[in-house]
């Protein structure tokens, strides 16, 4: 018994089902094709939007709590160590005020930058002046990245002025800033004022001794 041919169908016959009509491109049916596919793309990078909000802020409550494990999780999933928040804080302000000298190298690793200002134009070094008990690991930390000492806040004030100024700032916080102030000026002689008339009356100002009584 000899093999059967195959029969092929002609072009004629591939017509559509539902309406009968030769197949083809159908322009409203591409139209309506692409218009869904523009509502899924939306959807999508909705979806990935918040996805993003919601890991970003998971890794700002893990900073401001000070939880490493997830932070380092959070940077794994793509949280950004270098994004401010509304007030222009960024995840290196928050860790310096802290103290969270870990923290801190990590973000550094990060490539944060260690000289960023915030609305109010301070950078994460005031922070960590302004942190419990003048953090001096903090300041060591930020100093020894190369951070500029000599960025003013809003208020014209420089970190050393702001560690004069504080009454918990420890005498070798002070001098740590007086020192790396005094570095950058031999490093850049032209128009560097080591420290102002103001800076120097705060350091200089006597200290009220009570009287001994009999």
């Amino acid at each position: 018994m000899g093999k059967k041919r195959l029969s092929f169908k002609d072009k004629s016959s591939r017509d559509d089902p539902d309406t009968g009509r030769r197949s083809g491109r159908d322009p409203r049916r591409d139209a309506r094709l692409k218009a869904a596919a523009a509502k899924g793309m939306i959807a999508a990078r909705n979806l990935l939007s918040q996805r993003e909000d919601s890991l970003q802020d998971k890794f700002n409550k893990a900073v401001r709590q000070g939880d490493l494990n997830t932070i380092e999780e959070c940077l794994f999933d793509g949280a950004d160590a270098k994004k401010p928040d509304s007030q222009g804080n960024t995840p290196l302000h928050a860790a310096a005020e802290k103290g969270a000298i870990v923290t801190m190298r990590l973000f550094m690793a990060e490539e944060a930058d260690i000289d960023a200002q915030n609305a109010k134009g301070e950078t994460p070094l005031m922070c960590a002046i302004r942190g419990p008990f003048g953090n001096i690991e903090a300041v060591k930390t930020l100093l020894d990245a190369g951070c500029d000492i000599t960025l003013k806040n809003k208020d014209g004030k420089t970190a050393l002025t702001l560690a004069n100024e504080d009454p918990k700032a420890s005498r070798a916080l002070r001098h740590m800033l007086r020192m790396a102030q005094l570095s950058h000026a031999q490093r850049n002689p032209v128009g560097v004022n080591v420290e102002t008339a103001g800076e120097i009356a705060v350091r200089k100002k006597p200290l009220s001794i009570r009287p001994h009584k009999p």
